[in-house]
């Protein structure tokens, strides 16, 4: 607030703060405060106007006459500049566009020569007699100096790599940022304490620095020195760079650019304004800019497959591609010591006593209606006044907020592109009158014009209240032309059509060619009744009346017989259908006859093998063993032929569902060797694991299918092996197509029962009947087709070739997922072999509920040579009766039994007993489809032995219940 007599009063946070002469403040009389856009605060008072600064109160000078004149009152525009009313007449304050950054603000040395920004914003420019400042983006700065290591005084550039790393060049070497501190660089094969011009980072990455004697090109792999004695350049280089085709060009100071392509020097001086050559720029079009000591340059480079393979000095070619530009060009200056390339078509210079801003794309159309493409900042818009003759073509740059920085004898100079620079705001554009065939016309708010307008003339008026600025007019009539064209004010059309049109004129300072305003008005000539869309809507309606008449007729003839040709198709349609819906049936009728022909196969067959082992095992004669042997044999050979047709069936059938679990590779490892390893043993066999050390310990996937596709490769290997050993590898392996882990299986086997023909044959033949078992397969082809199903089933892939010592070796590569975060539907194993003591077995309860006693014998001798004591009971009832006095661990239980099954006695248990009583129930049954399965584990039962039963099976399966109980 402020007061008539006692100055000003602030009051913040309840707090009140006075401020008086004390402060700065020129009188106590306050008139007037007023606080700007950027946050200033002005004040006016009996002795003039002042603004705060730094702390304190300033006069500010070259308002009203003396420090007598009164300041009524301070405000804003919209364009920023202040009105300041006084008792002595309207002043105006315009914000200038630049300032100067000198020793006064932080720089260590007015005179700069070199200017790099890193990537948090900051500036840092480097004085010529020494000494190095960091600007910050708040304006804060910090020296660095000898104390440093920058040794060297005479500083001529700075940089940065494509790393971030800091070098600073100088007239006796180059010296490197290495933490806090510059340490001189010297990489070998580069002179000693060379003259550093210039350094540029390309946006290929490579950091090169200019000296006197040549150049170094740093990139990620390497160092090199490429030195001008070698390419025939005089060593007065000033600037360089490389243009889009990889071409190197050398700006010498006083002879001209040479541009090398990597086979050739070529010097086109003779081409140029000037041979004193002081700044290089390839723009972002690709287009090189030559800077001289009198006037500006041009390079447009050719294009086209062939120009690679033409001499260098015909792709320079001075008549199609160099431009020369002066003053009479609209430049401000013919000196052009730097470049800086913004964007948006604006090219930065310094020069003399000024930066000139070039309007590109104005000063290459040579009818452009504006004479003056450039802007000169200098003195007038807030700099210092000082030269930019003796920079480094590296003395200008754009920093994080648009601002240019350019270096100069005196400081810096910092400019504003937001604001333009001693511009006033252009006057409006007015529509001052009409003219329609030569005839005036009332202006109206829409401008609608009648229909017979042919010609018309449109008259504009604009008020120049400042007679200091030439203003130039442009206009158009969209609809006619979307070129500009140069007007006087009055412009007459002609040929006008009836519809919308917008006149557009824009009005530009002779200054600056972005300050042009643009105005625009609406017209609308009315049409005649014919040319309305009405009209021509209507016409052709009854022209295609007219023609919908003639073509009804034949559309009915045709529609007639595109229904007699509908009904022909319907009716092979359905006699389609039902012969597909026949076949179907009959497959699916094929498919139940063999699951139940083979459920009804299993048990007995098992009981045969298994009684010819016992048999084998109680020591008869010589004759009667090898009797047994091969009844045992052939039988086994029966079963896989059986289980190969039921497995067959389910895939046919498309009763094989995935089940993904979490397993490790050694209980996977566990299973196949139980199960493998006692068929091998009767013929002599030996049977190997190996596993790879990387391969993973835990996967998650279909352990049941997996263990089904190696145990159909695995017991073809032994049925059809005459000798040998029989040997599983597993590996981790890599898929082109996905990133998922997986395991490459390999089962090598001494199998002579396939030839090399016989196998192309087989897999050529699976091909052909991909998901079918139609094909006329044995024993060991009906395996290897269910495991090529099953493989594909997982996405895998199996395939074979001839082991070179006989045999073959079968690759099956399988994907699996990592189970971190999943959660298994059944229990992973752990992450080492299962181990089990006989002692802990011998404890086991174990209840068999079985109604064959063929069965009860086979599955009490299993369970005895696993040393577990079963009792065994013939139904459900016996079995809900023996719960009833003792307390079992496992219940082996058969699903088809009398009087109560084996899925109703296991709904009643769960029913009836804890979740910590339960005994754990596994279903022994031939019944095990994938619908089967699932129907067991909504009764509570834990996985599933199929008949016949394998010790192998048994011996695994109760293993993991064993598990299931001791975490239960």
């Amino acid at each position: 607030m402020g007061c008539v007599r006692n100055g000003l009063v602030q009051w913040r946070n309840g707090v009140i703060t006075k401020f008086d002469e004390s402060n700065g403040l020129p009188d106590n009389r306050v008139r007037s405060v007023y606080t700007d856009r950027d946050g200033t605060l002005w004040v006016g008072s009996y002795a003039g106007l002042s603004r705060w600064r730094q702390g304190n109160f300033e006069m500010v000078r070259g308002v009203s006459h003396d420090s007598r004149d009164i300041v009524f009152d301070v405000t804003e525009d919209n364009s920023g500049n202040l009105w300041v009313g006084s008792n002595v007449g309207l002043f105006r304050i315009r914000e200038r566009p630049a300032r100067a950054f000198t020793v006064d603000h932080g720089l260590a040395l007015n005179d700069t020569r070199g200017l790099a920004k890193d990537a948090d914003g900051n500036i840092w420019a480097a004085g010529f007699h020494g000494g190095l400042t960091r600007i910050a983006p708040d304006g804060s700065t910090a020296y660095f100096g000898q104390s440093h290591g920058l040794t060297s005084r005479a500083l001529t550039s700075v940089g940065f790599d494509h790393e971030g790393i800091l070098y600073v060049g100088t007239e006796f070497g180059i010296f490197r940022l290495e933490g806090s501190s510059f340490v001189e660089w010297k990489p070998a094969g580069i002179p000693d304490q060379v003259e550093v011009r210039r350094m540029r980072l390309f946006a290929d990455g490579t950091f090169a620095i200019l000296s006197r004697s040549g150049i170094v090109k740093v990139t990620d792999d390497s160092i090199d020195w490429l030195s001008f004695d070698d390419l025939g350049v005089p060593k007065e280089a000033n600037d360089f760079l490389y243009d889009a085709d990889g071409n190197l060009w050398i700006a010498a100071r006083f002879s001209g650019v040479y541009v090398y392509d990597g086979r050739e020097v070529v010097n086109i001086a003779s081409q140029l304004t000037d041979r004193e050559v002081r700044a290089l720029l390839m723009d972002k079009r690709g287009r090189i800019w030559i800077g001289t000591g009198n006037g500006l340059n041009l390079f447009i480079p050719s294009s086209g497959p062939d120009q690679a393979s033409k001499p260098l000095l015909s792709r320079l070619d001075p008549d199609n591609r160099v431009r020369r530009f002066g003053i009479q060009d609209g430049l401000r200056h013919n000196e052009f010591n730097a470049f800086l390339d913004t964007g948006g078509g604006f090219l930065w210079a310094p020069a003399n006593f000024a930066v000139q801003r070039i309007h590109m794309n104005t000063l290459l159309n040579p009818e452009h209606l504006y004479p003056f493409p450039t802007i000169a900042f200098d003195y007038n818009d807030g700099l210092s006044g000082g030269r930019f003759t003796e920079v480094t073509p590296g003395s200008i740059l754009q920093d994080h907020q648009g601002r240019i920085w350019a270096a100069s004898q005196v400081g810096l100079a910092v400019i504003r592109q937001d604001i333009p620079g001693n511009i006033s705001p252009l006057p409006p554009v007015q529509l001052a009158g009409l003219r329609v065939n030569g005839k005036p016309y009332p202006i109206q708010p829409n401008n609608v014009l009648p229909p017979e307008t042919v010609n018309l003339t449109i008259q504009i008026s604009v008020s120049n209240l400042d007679p200091s600025r030439q203003l130039v007019l442009q206009s158009r009539l969209l609809g006619i032309s979307n070129e500009w064209v140069s007007s006087n004010g009055l412009d007459s059309f002609g040929n006008l059509r009836p519809g919308p049109y917008t006149y557009q004129v824009r009005v530009a300072s002779n200054r600056d060619l972005d300050s042009a305003a643009v105005s625009q008005f609406k017209l609308h000539i009315q049409p005649h009744f014919y040319q309305t869309t009405a009209f021509k809507v209507l016409l052709p309606v009854l022209l295609s009346f007219v023609i919908a008449v003639l073509v009804w007729h034949l559309t009915r003839r045709n529609h007639i017989r595109q229904l007699e040709l509908t009904r022909l198709v319907e009716q092979r349609t359905v006699e389609y259908s039902e012969a597909t819906k026949l076949a179907e049936e009959a497959n699916n009728a094929k498919t139940v006859f063999l699951a139940n022909v083979g459920r009804d196969l299993l048990p007995p067959l098992g009981n045969i093998i298994e009684l010819a082992e016992a048999m084998e095992a109680s020591s008869p004669d010589a004759q009667q063993r090898a009797y047994l042997q091969e009844m045992a044999r052939d039988g086994r050979s029966l079963l896989q032929m059986i289980n190969g047709l039921l497995d067959m069936a389910k895939l046919e059938s498309g009763a094989v569902e995935l089940n993904p679990v979490a397993f490790t590779v050694d209980s996977l490892v566990n299973h196949m060797t139980s199960l493998i390893e006692p068929l091998a043993s009767r013929k002599g066999l030996q049977f190997k694991v190996e596993i790879e050390e990387k391969a993973p310990l835990i996967l998650f996937g279909d352990l049941t299918l997996t263990r089904q596709i190696l145990a159909n490769l695995l017991r073809n290997a032994v049925q059809f092996s005459d000798g040998g050993n029989i040997t599983l590898t597993i590996t981790s392996a890599t898929a082109e197509s996905t990133e998922m882990p997986m395991l490459l299986f390999s089962v090598y086997d001494g199998d002579t029962a396939l030839n090399s023909q016989k196998r192309d044959d087989m897999f050529q033949a699976m091909d052909d009947n991909e998901h079918s078992w139609t094909g006329t397969f044995g024993a060991p082809e009906l395996g290897i087709s269910i495991a090529r199903i099953l493989t594909r089933k997982l996405g895998g892939r199996l395939w074979y070739e001839s082991n070179k010592s006989g045999g073959s070796i079968f690759h099956v590569r399988i994907p699996y997922e990592l189970p971190e975060g999943r959660q298994s539907n059944s229990l992973p194993s752990g992450n080492t072999p299962s181990t089990r003591s006989d002692s802990e077995w011998e404890n086991l309860q174990v209840l068999v509920a079985e109604d064959n006693a063929m069965n009860q014998s086979v599955i009490s001798m299993m369970l005895n040579h696993l040393h577990i004591q079963a009792d065994v009971v013939g139904d459900g009832e016996e079995v809900l009766a023996a719960l009833a006095k003792k307390a079992y661990d496992i219940i082996l239980m058969d699903i088809n039994m009398p009087k109560l099954n084996g899925l109703e006695a296991a709904r009643q248990i769960r029913a009836n007993y804890s979740r910590a009583h339960q005994p754990i129930i596994i279903p022994v049954t031939a019944y095990a489809f994938a619908e089967d399965m699932k129907n067991y584990a909504e009764h509570g039962m834990f996985r599933c032995i199929p008949k016949p039963i394998q010790l192998g099976n048994l011996s695994s399966v109760l293993e993991e219940a064993v598990q299931l109980r001791t975490i239960r």
